[in-house]
């Protein structure tokens, strides 16, 4: 059973539905939410399925995709690589990053949810959302090396950035590809997307 509360360290509340340490509860409840990466399936912007699928998965038509080895592996990973980002980016005096976050929930589009990795603060940066991502040899792999970020990854940072409100204006995405090469982009926020 999640606990809902407000933090007010912005200017406007951020809710947080917090399941202590109960993975399965925190599964079942992400359920009723759009989350992230659910946003970029919702605006056809994956490469992974389609919005047909997302609504049949929503509404109980489709069973919902419960994960598979890349998943499995990006899970495993993802600590691995915040701790990387950390070293990296927020190795300053007065840095912070925490990610150990509970589900977050717009303060008035309740149906939007965030579960981000981490969040970070510096001098340099200010408030940013960190992202990290496994990524392997084939979906992802060209966009990066264009130097841009793949495109439902930018709707997933979109879709944070309105969850957590305008004191975040920079996500940090971090990368590692094939489990031995590391890299980033800084993304910024976009109101004209948000909107």
């Amino acid at each position: 059973m999640a606990v809902e509360t407000s933090i007010g360290v912005f200017d406007h509340p951020i809710h947080v539905l917090d399941y202590g340490a109960n993975h399965q509860d925190w599964l079942a409840e992400r359920d009723n939410f759009i989350g992230g990466s659910e946003a970029a399936i919702a605006v056809d912007c994956s490469p992974f399925t389609s919005p047909v699928s997302f609504i049949l998965e929503k509404i109980g038509l489709l069973d919902s995709f419960d994960g598979n080895e890349a998943t499995y592996w990006g899970f495993k990973l993802e600590r691995l690589i915040m701790e990387e980002c950390s070293f990296r980016f927020f190795n300053k005096q007065g840095a912070k990053v925490e990610t150990r976050l509970p589900m977050m929930k717009h303060p008035t589009h309740d149906f939007m949810s965030a579960n981000l990795d981490g969040v970070g603060w510096s001098k340099d940066l200010g408030w940013t959302i960190l992202e990290a991502k496994n990524i392997g040899s084939r979906i992802g792999a060209r966009d990066w090396n264009s130097g841009h970020v793949p495109k439902h990854y930018f709707c997933q940072l979109q879709h944070y950035f309105c969850v957590m409100g305008p004191e975040f204006q920079n996500a940090l995405i971090c990368g590692l590809f094939s489990g031995n090469h590391f890299e980033s982009r800084l993304v910024e926020r976009d109101e004209n997307f948000i909107e």
